[in-house]
């Protein structure tokens, strides 16, 4: 892991206890990985896990929409 690069999003939720849980699992993920990065697009972020450029991808409250 500590040679990946990650793709992630957060997704659009703020309730506190939601943001707490996101911020804690999105620590967990930084501590471990090489980076971290957040295109905006979940069809953007599969796509480069699929070419190969990135190696996961993470997303909190995705959508059908976001694909």
């Amino acid at each position: 892991l500590g040679l990946s690069q990650v793709a992630g999003e957060y997704g659009s939720n703020r309730e506190p206890e939601v943001l707490t849980a996101k911020c804690h699992n999105l620590r967990v993920i930084i501590e471990k990985v090489h980076s971290v990065r957040a295109i905006g697009s979940a069809a953007m972020n599969l796509c480069m896990v699929a070419e190969g450029s990135c190696d996961a991808y993470f997303e909190y409250g995705i959508h059908i929409w976001d694909y």
